[in-house]
């Protein structure tokens, strides 16, 4: 009885390795099966939470940082070490004027000198420029809510010290601008119908365009009495560029 509790012993030891060879050749016995999907479950589980986490400090720096944005100061203007904060004024209660304070009440009295001198370049003014906004560069900007006129300081000639002159220019430049907003929406109020509202470049910029937005601001010149020296550089501009270097 002994040998034979011995020799059942021995098989079920050899049962034992055969099982363990059994795990290495790739197959598994049935107490592991038992036991695996739990672990592999625990597993899972803890993957998904740090996947969530993870997501969830993502959305928390997204929210810092539109709360961030949000939180900026308004836009300001710099000049040498002082800041000019912007101002804001609106004229005639149609044209908003946005920039330094020496920059709205310059254009103000541009704007002034044309409502009482031109009686062909301010109604154009009013009706095609809704916004005249302090900026690095010139430019118009037709097809903005309301037309905007975006003036540099330079363009504006705000640091001239003929101050008749400077007003007569910056008015003429309101006015050069505002055409070629006139062109952009006459040509928007005709097709605007169609399948494409929206102006051609063409119709409202380039050459001849430029050539009837200076003959227009010339007539301005005229009606505002600007000074000769402002007659003499539109004369040599021929739509591309002027043959007479402005000295202002």
């Amino acid at each position: 009885m002994l040998l034979a509790d011995l020799t059942k012993t021995s098989q079920s030891a050899d049962d034992v390795d055969a099982c363990d060879l059994l795990d290495r050749d790739g197959r598994r016995s049935w107490p592991k099966r038992f036991q695996n999907p739990v672990v592999d479950a625990a597993k899972a589980a803890k993957e998904v939470g740090m996947k969530l986490n993870l997501w969830r400090r993502i959305c928390l720096v997204c929210v810092i940082c539109a709360l961030t944005v949000i939180g900026l100061p308004e836009p300001s203007y710099k000049s040498g070490r002082n800041e000019k904060v912007m101002e804001s004024l609106i004229f005639d209660k149609t044209i908003t004027i946005v920039g330094s304070e020496e920059f709205v009440d310059h254009v103000r009295k541009a704007l002034t000198l044309l409502q009482s001198k031109s009686p062909s370049g301010y109604p154009v003014v009013k009706k095609y420029i809704g916004r005249i906004v302090q900026g690095a560069a010139s430019g118009m900007y037709a097809y903005y809510n309301p037309p905007t006129f975006q003036m540099s300081a330079k363009e504006a000639l705000l640091n001239e010290n003929n101050r008749d002159y400077a007003l007569q220019w910056c008015a003429s430049a309101i006015v050069h601008d505002a055409y070629h907003s006139k062109k952009y929406h006459d040509y928007q109020a005709i097709h605007g119908h169609s399948h494409h509202p929206y102006p051609p470049i063409y119709v409202w910029t380039g050459e001849a365009v430029e050539r009837e937005c200076i003959a227009f601001q010339r007539k301005v010149c005229g009606e505002i009495g600007a000074y000769q020296t402002i007659y003499e550089y539109l004369e040599n501009c021929d739509g591309r560029y002027c043959k007479v270097r402005r000295n202002w």
